[in-house]
């Protein structure tokens, strides 16, 4: 099935007679809160979730709306990328005292 069989099928199934409305149809985005870091987002946000070894192992997620990182001990989006990173050294360097004690 190409492209101007699924567009003639969905005007019969939608009762339009000519297939030019069909290109003319835009679809609105939803504008709705992030339940995450509390902005108001469209319908296309998109969590990446990355594993990063260094300094010790963890899961990093980054929000692409509101380019801000998971905090790791709260859940909200309210870290940037560079202080995730922070947080992870210093507690791999406590982890290191503590093992030298």
């Amino acid at each position: 099935m190409n492209v101007e069989d699924i567009i003639k099928e969905y005007c019969e199934i939608n009762y339009w007679k000519d297939s030019q409305e069909v290109s003319s149809v835009r679809l609105k985005k939803t504008q709705r809160k992030c339940p995450d870091c509390d902005l108001t987002v469209d319908s296309d946000r998109r969590v990446h979730i990355n594993l990063n070894v260094t300094p010790i192992p963890h899961w990093k997620q980054h929000c692409n709306k509101c380019r801000q990182c998971a905090n790791p001990e709260t859940g909200k989006f309210d870290m940037t990328s560079r202080e995730v990173s922070q947080y992870y050294y210093f507690k791999n360097k406590d982890l290191k005292n503590n093992i030298d004690k």
